[in-house]
């Protein structure tokens, strides 16, 4: 059985969405992405619409943008995806990136950690609260990418864009009306 659904679009109206999509995730640009699938195809995250495990999905895309708020170290030349946080988190439509300074970035991420924390404990979902155990876990660390312990920096590898990104696709394509198979 197909948990798709068909609504018959033109798959080439969305091949520039879907790579944009790929492109920001393989990036590091998690927020981007997230916003942009929020904005243009938001059935492909809407827990009650057919998808490709919306609240997985939605609940992996969140993970990977604390990881990468996590990599961001404090400097003038600060990553798009802690601007895009400090614009979500201060409702600023100011444009310009401010630099943040070591106190600012980890106020920024304790923020992060508290509303993941409970974003995942509303999810109830066991996978996911036992990989925040280990994930939530590296704020610990001044820069984590360098003083976690093996078993942790390898939610920095590029590989784990990788399968987000072919996770997400999967998931458009799906709500685009395709069937995935597993």
């Amino acid at each position: 059985m197909d948990d798709c659904e068909d609504d018959s679009p033109s798959d080439t109206l969305y091949l520039k969405l879907r790579t944009e999509i790929r492109q920001l995730i393989l990036q590091g640009s998690i927020s981007e992405a997230t916003s942009l699938l929020e904005a243009q195809l938001p059935r492909v995250l809407d827990p009650d619409r057919p998808s490709v495990q919306p609240l997985h999905v939605s609940l992996n895309l969140d993970i990977q943008a604390f990881v990468e708020l996590l990599r961001t170290p404090a400097s003038p030349d600060v990553a798009m995806d802690v601007a895009d946080d400090i614009r979500t988190a201060s409702t600023s439509t100011s444009t310009s990136v401010p630099a943040l300074t070591q106190d600012e970035l980890d106020r920024l991420r304790l923020a992060a950690v508290r509303r993941l924390h409970a974003r995942i404990v509303a999810a109830a979902s066991p996978p996911h609260t036992r990989e925040w155990t280990l994930v939530g876990s590296m704020i610990a660390y001044k820069y984590p990418p360098r003083d976690a312990p093996a078993d942790m920096r390898g939610y920095f590898a590029q590989a784990r864009r990788a399968a987000l990104a072919a996770q997400v696709d999967a998931a458009i394509l799906c709500a685009l009306g395709h069937g995935v198979t597993d």
